[in-house]
């Protein structure tokens, strides 16, 4: 049971925890005079203050299309942060933001959802113009999930349920800003406690190395066999069943894997919260046991899950990439808040990037292939860049790096208004927005919705977008569209898919450009391979862009023509309607493979 389920099961009637109550937030008098504002102003009119002084700065005329679409778009994120009671950590996260710009702090531009909120680039806490980049305010906050609640007339908060503002400091001068924090909110802030479990791998090698008196070379090579999904370790009875030399040495020490059953997921010891800093409305020790930490600083007795319940979490992350930035301005004699990422010469790099260290995320292996081909010339391609890196992706970078280095794209989802909404990024859906735009533009969606489509495509819960299928595809029709109603569901569950596991037998022969038959196993990144087109129903090479060992279970398919394939039920195959099914659903629905396949 998670901790708001608790809650509601047994502080329904007298419940002394009725949500996030935010701290008293009060404004110094310097920012009111900046502004011309009186002393009673109150804190929504000035944050529209703030908002007014931002928007001026745009450099907006009266009249143009442009003023028109911001000045709506900032009235109507105002007007929900106000209705919704976010007004005060609105202020909360401006007030820090604006301490480090008044002490030479460097802070990050800004990321996640926070990006999507035009009232956070016009007060200076992002540097996004989410207009400009087709960002939506309702992955920050959406009505149809923030709740408030309103007890004696004091205004109460979902804790699950608030909106996130990710910071990012310089990591060497993150301990003044928590130090202001401190200053700021005495007695009502505290580090968060983290709890560290007994995970799979950790398990199993200490009760091996305790109980089975086994060596720590011998505990490595065994846990070593313990495979990953998506990242994630897999638990050790997942293990036990895919993975033969692991399940035989289990057999083997039966003692040691039943013990390791029982103890997993068992607290190992606690620590601290990287990034997380807790600011209540109350003294922190009425509402939340603490301790000191190594270092003498607070720590909250209850972990981040049961602390957000009732107090409101500020993430602070000292990143050493922002102090790297920054000291490399310094060393130009520039600022890093001066940078125009619209400044074409600053990707010029990137266009024939030999070596790719130092480079924040792009230095990762996959992403420095990525950028080689796609050849990024402006903020849009290097952020497509960075998205076509991830497992579910990959299939479609030669399709976008075509795209950035052809500048043509051919696609015709029986839509006009869907075509022009994935031309922008070549034809692929690499971003959620993308994905609300066309729910909205093409389907007649509202954001609020499409907002719930992303959330259950980003965390993975097909069960929940299958809600959606009936209503999509009803609009479909109803606009003479239906083609393309079918087209953008089977994109929308292949964005649920965080990685497609093509599992195949590493023995299984592959064709091999210019050297014929070859295992798979021996296949290398780079070498191209014989690969069906659905699309233009034909034979092509393609580049094997990357190589991962899945121990599945794998069966053993004997097609028409008498050839035996061994693959998981995940395994895709093509099938005479044309269309690629994985094995599961070719079993399920007596599918017929095409024959293609077995020639």
């Amino acid at each position: 049971m998670n901790p708001q389920e608790f809650l509601n099961n047994f502080f329904v009637i007298d419940s002394p925890i009725k949500g996030v109550r935010l701290p008293e937030i009060k404004i110094e008098e310097r920012h009111r005079k900046d502004l011309g504002l009186k002393e009673d102003c109150g804190n929504y009119d000035f944050l529209r203050a703030l908002c007014r002084k931002g928007f001026s700065a745009l450099g907006h005329k009266k009249g143009t299309k442009e003023y028109e679409e911001y000045a709506a778009r900032v009235k109507y994120e105002l007007d929900i942060l106000n209705d919704l009671g976010f007004v005060d950590y609105i202020l909360l996260v401006w007030d820090v933001v604006n301490f480090c710009k008044e002490n030479n702090i460097p802070t990050g531009p800004g990321r996640g959802s926070a990006a999507g909120s035009l009232v956070l680039y016009l007060i200076g806490v992002t540097k996004i113009d989410s207009l400009k980049y087709g960002l939506f305010f309702e992955r920050f906050v959406s009505k149809t999930r923030a709740k408030k609640t309103i007890i004696d007339g004091i205004t109460y908060l979902d804790g699950s349920l608030m909106p996130d503002i990710d910071i990012d400091f310089d990591y060497y001068q993150r301990g003044k800003v928590i130090d202001y924090v401190d200053k700021k909110y005495k007695g009502k802030t505290s580090k968060i406690l983290t709890l560290n479990t007994l995970s799979s791998k950790l398990c199993i090698k200490e009760v091996g190395k305790i109980l089975g008196m086994k060596p720590e070379e011998e505990m490595t090579r065994v846990t070593g066999l313990i495979p990953k999904l998506h990242g994630q370790v897999e638990d050790i009875d997942t293990a036990y069943e895919k993975v033969k030399e692991f399940r035989e040495w289990c057999v083997e020490n039966d003692l040691v894997y039943s013990t390791a059953l029982k103890l997993r997921n068992l607290i190992k010891n606690k620590g601290v919260h990287p990034s997380g800093l807790l600011i209540s409305f109350d003294k922190l020790e009425d509402s939340c046991p603490t301790e000191l930490s190594s270092d003498k600083d607070s720590v909250s007795g209850y972990d981040m899950n049961w602390v957000s319940l009732f107090t409101v979490k500020l993430d602070a992350l000292g990143l050493r990439s922002v102090s790297v930035v920054d000291d490399c301005c310094s060393s130009l004699g520039i600022k890093s808040q001066d940078i125009d990422p619209n400044d074409l010469s600053i990707y010029r790099g990137l266009q024939d990037l030999k070596h790719p260290h130092g480079l924040f995320q792009i230095e990762a292996d996959m992403n420095f292939r990525v950028t080689q081909k796609v050849k990024p010339k402006n903020l849009e391609e290097l952020s497509a860049v960075l998205s076509l890196g991830r497992p579910g992706a990959m299939q479609f970078i030669d399709q976008y790096a075509n795209f950035t280095n052809t500048g043509t794209i051919d696609i015709n989802t029986g839509s006009e208004v869907l075509d022009n909404i994935l031309k922008e990024t070549g034809g692929c859906c690499l971003f959620q927005e993308t994905l609300m735009r066309a729910c909205k533009e093409v389907f007649g969606l509202s954001l609020d919705e499409a907002e719930l489509i992303r959330r259950a495509c980003g965390k993975k819960k097909k069960e929940e977008m299958m809600k959606f299928e009936k209503i999509i595809k009803e609009r479909a029709v109803e606009k003479n569209i239906g083609s393309a109603g079918e087209f953008f569901w089977n994109l929308l569950l292949d964005s649920a898919d965080y990685s497609f596991n093509k599992c195949i037998f590493e023995e299984e022969k592959v064709i091999k450009q210019d050297q014929g038959e070859i295992m798979l196993k021996d296949l290398q990144i780079g070498d191209k391979i014989l690969a069906f087109d659905t699309k233009n129903e034909c034979n092509i090479f393609v580049e094997v862009i990357d190589k991962m060992k899945n121990e599945k279970v794998l069966y053993e398919i004997e097609l028409e023509s008498g050839h035996k394939i061994r693959a998981s039920m995940d395994h895709k195959f093509l099938c005479e309607d044309k269309q690629m099914h994985p094995l599961k659903d070719i079993i399920l629905n007596d599918l017929k493979i095409a024959h293609s396949i077995s020639e």
